[in-house]
């Protein structure tokens, strides 16, 4: 035997340890019970060390013998692949050698549910599993089996009252996994015993109606309304979005408690509400409210999509942990028309869960007590061990990909089947039946539905500002809080060099000395904090800061301890994120629906923002308008051209300027840290998002300062040359953030009295009244927009218009029309920045 390649290290995984220890356990009762092999491997690598752990040891049946053993580690590895899954009955046979002796488990695991858990590495949670599974008693009253046939019955007949009603209208209905919705009522009554007192579902389009009108008990007319092209948004100015995207909230008594109900708003980017969903339970849990997220899931896009995986990373990190989420995975069985074994390189579409650890259950959705089973064995799971756990409820989808759809080009023997099968409410019924139960009718219920489609919906439009006011902070207090939050705590032993920036911006505070960037942003955090305004600020190596500026959590030299200085003034989170964009900037968009207090997400560079660009195009710039949903979320994207390359230039500022419009959110380049101070603060009690750029060599910049006494004063949207006022100059040179510092330079140097810099510190919404007010009295008749960003990016194409209509002959001066966004070369970097400076003056 090759004993270097079959070392313990190698050979004793998860899944196998514990068959390994119980041979070896045979084997010290008599060696000559296992092979020759074996007793060679026990000879040279004893297990005592691992045997006095005390794993766990499976349990013997009687009169156990090895091969017992073996069949018994088989059925819990591999016993999921014998359930009876599919509905329509066109698995194909399964075979595993291991699993063809008789045995006792061979009952358990070949019903209509399979467990997966022996990948999970904690001990008591697969013990656990175990136990529950493999004692499992699915037992219900006979009020609970009438209560769950009420539920199939009234979704098929929602379902077809819909179709019946609007046919070939588009509503991805839940027929062939139906039992969802009887599954999801027992589960609030479950989770209402444990002290939740808020649910927050995120999912796709998929069955989403049945789930709002059956669960969450929206009313009727609401829902018909929408076929009938009839929404909140008919006297409202937004676009709007089409009915199995809108989300709604309720709130329902569940045994004789309130429970509030969200079923967020989502896009056809079907998981990209996964994280939102995660981050809008964690912003709850912080409210002392214990909330619990339920994610449902298409079978195709959870292996498909990135995003599930990045979201799941995100489930036990400390800054986003939200208790464990319950996943639950719609299987049709199919994509749009996408077959499993062309949408996935996997068994299981669930298998991704699996590198999170996460215990996976399989189910067929016709069998309606079972299914009901494992919700509750869910629940119990998460509420024990707080992690998230997946339920695979494999069904089907009766209809195509929609009601339009035809199905059978595709997938002829898959609709054969379906056409031919009874719907889960007719085989429930009569299972119910055999047991001597009367089934009741649901006239009632047609009643109801006729009634609702001619009822008016009462639409409810919430009134939401785009600015609130805030509370002023004096000088005198701001510098109180400067002074404490940058002196070291005794027996805390600082980074020498950290200990110097420390002296350096005490002394500046404390004699009232121009303030740079990061030092202006700590007091902006500082006074809201002191004002009782929780900050979460959250981003890629956000603590320290991608540039060495920020220092927002100090790490003692001796000890590794951190320390977090803002914490000491209130409800302050300093959080580095996973290199992960587009799950962590859904995760914190998420948490902003609370509208409280300030919550940041920060890129290590703009540029990367672009992984995120769903979040962004689908959510952040659009949600209001689609679907009167607010956020104050602020994006901190880090921009500048100093020569780093394509890739470390420029956040896309074109991009948000083209997505800009009535008035969905602010876009703001700032080019001094007393108007980056007041901006922040002003974003605390706003309802609408604000894309900020921020700085990277002006952090260090000694021009880039501002007087103490400018943080008592205003965010200014303009700011006019304070060394020649445009109202002055015989020309004006407009631009935003950095490149003012380099004109401002290049002046100087040529000596030029005759031009002025006017910098616009917020490009959206436009500052049309406050620049007018700034040029009234000018007689300037040369305009020039100056930009670091080529001439097909940057604002250029937004100002553009919005400057001609004031002056028709204004001119551009940056670099021209490029396909990528900079050059990768210093040299040349250096030249065309010069240029193009030079360029703006001539």
């Amino acid at each position: 035997m090759d004993f270097d390649r079959y070392r313990p290290e190698t050979l004793l995984t998860q899944t196998n340890r514990d068959y390994l220890i119980g041979l070896y356990q045979e084997y010290k009762k008599d060696p000559a019970s296992v092979s020759k092999e074996w007793q060679q491997w026990f000879q040279e690598f004893p297990l005592e060390d691992i045997v006095s752990e005390q794993l766990p040891t499976w349990p013997k049946l009687p009169d156990a013998s090895i091969s017992d053993d073996h069949a018994t580690y088989a059925y819990r590895q591999w016993g999921h692949i014998l359930a009876k899954l599919d509905p329509l009955g066109l698995e194909n046979p399964k075979c595993l050698p291991d699993l063809q002796t008789p045995h006792n488990l061979e009952k358990i695991y070949s019903q209509t549910i399979g467990l997966e858990f022996m990948h999970v590495e904690n001990k008591a949670e697969r013990l656990w599993l175990q136990d529950q599974f493999e004692n499992r008693m699915v037992s219900f009253t006979d009020s609970q089996k009438l209560g769950f046939f009420d539920q199939l019955q009234k979704t098929e007949l929602l379902e077809k009252f819909l179709q019946t009603k609007f046919p070939g209208a588009k509503r991805f209905s839940i027929e062939g996994n139906d039992t969802l919705i009887p599954a999801l009522e027992h589960s609030l009554g479950l989770v209402t015993q444990r002290g939740t007192k808020t649910v927050v579902i995120g999912m796709a389009h998929r069955g989403r109606l049945s789930v709002m009108a059956h669960i969450l008990k929206k009313p009727l007319p609401l829902i018909f309304g929408t076929f009938n092209d009839r929404s909140p948004h008919d006297d409202f100015p937004g676009s709007g979005d089409v009915k199995y995207h809108q989300g709604y909230q309720s709130q329902r008594d569940v045994n004789g408690q309130p429970l509030d109900l969200t079923i967020l708003s989502n896009p056809s980017h079907l998981e990209s509400i996964v994280p939102i969903a995660m981050g809008r339970a964690r912003s709850l849990q912080g409210q002392n409210n214990n909330a619990l997220a339920i994610l449902i899931h298409g079978d195709g896009a959870f292996s498909g999509q990135g995003i599930v995986y990045e979201s799941l990373q995100l489930s036990q990190l400390p800054g986003y942990q939200v208790g464990g989420s319950l996943h639950i995975i719609l299987n049709n069985q199919i994509g749009f028309t996408t077959t499993a074994q062309e949408g996935r390189s996997t068994r299981y579409c669930t298998d991704v869960a699996k590198a999170m650890g996460c215990p996976i259950v399989h189910v067929n959705a016709d069998d309606v007590e079972m299914v009901v089973w494992a919700f509750e064995m869910a629940i119990q799971y998460r509420y024990q061990f707080h992690k998230d756990i997946v339920i695979d409820l494999v069904g089907y989808r009766r209809h195509g990909h929609n009601e339009g759809d035809e199905p059978s080009y595709t997938q002829p023997v898959m609709y054969k089947a379906i056409a031919e099968k009874l719907t889960v409410s007719s085989l429930y019924g009569q299972q119910l039946k055999d047991q001597g139960l009367s089934i009741p009718d649901q006239e009632a219920y047609r009643k109801t539905l006729q009634e609702g489609l001619k009822e008016k919906p009462d639409w409810k439009l919430p009134s939401l500002p785009l600015q609130a006011q805030l509370r002023d902070v004096d000088l005198t207090t701001l510098k109180k809080l400067g002074l404490v939050i940058h002196t070291v705590p005794n027996n805390f032993q600082c980074h020498s060099k950290l200990e110097r920036i420390l002296v350096k911006r005490r002394e500046q505070i404390e004699n009232e000395k121009p303030l740079d960037w990061a030092t202006a942003e700590s007091l902006a955090f500082a006074s809201l904090l002191d004002q009782g305004n929780p900050v979460r600020l959250v981003g890629q190596d956000t603590k320290r800061g991608t540039f060495s500026q920020r220092h927002g959590e100090w790490v003692d030299m001796q000890t590794n301890a951190p320390y977090i200085p803002l914490k000491s003034l209130g409800a302050f989170e300093c959080i580095n994120s996973p290199l992960s964009e587009a799950a962590a900037l859904g995760f914190e968009y998420g948490y902003s629906l609370a509208l409280k207090g300030l919550k940041i997400w920060e890129a290590q560079f703009g540029d990367f923002v672009n992984g995120a660009q769903v979040i962004i195009d689908q959510y952040i710039s659009a949600a209001y308008g689609k679907w009167l949903q607010p956020s104050n979320l602020v994006l901190l994207l880090p921009h500048g051209y100093e020569g780093q390359g394509p890739e470390h230039s420029s956040t896309r500022l074109e991009r948000f300027l083209q997505l800009s419009a009535e008035e969905n959110w602010r876009v703001a380049v700032c080019s001094t840290p007393a108007n980056y101070f007041h901006l922040l603060r002003q974003q605390v009690e706003s309802q609408r998002p604000l894309i900020a750029l921020t700085p990277k060599s002006l952090l260090r910049n000694p021009e880039t300062v501002s007087l103490w006494n400018d943080f008592g004063d205003i965010f200014h949207p303009v700011i006019d040359d304070p060394f020649l006022p445009a109202a002055q100059a015989e020309k004006i040179i407009f631009c935003t953030g950095k490149v003012y510092y380099d004109l401002a330079a290049h002046r100087q140097q040529r000596q030029d009295t005759k031009t002025a810099i006017v910098r616009l510190e917020q490009l959206y919404p436009f500052p049309g009244q406050e620049l007018a007010d700034l040029l009234r009295n000018s007689q300037a008749k040369t305009w020039v927009w100056c930009q670091e960003e080529p001439q097909n990016m940057g604002a250029w194409s937004f100002v553009a218009p919005l400057l001609k209509a004031l002056n028709p002959d204004v001119t551009y001066a940056g670099r021209p029309s490029a396909a990528s966004p900079a050059t990768g070369f210093a040299g040349r970097h250096a030249r065309e920045q010069a240029q193009l400076v030079e360029a703006a003056f001539n």
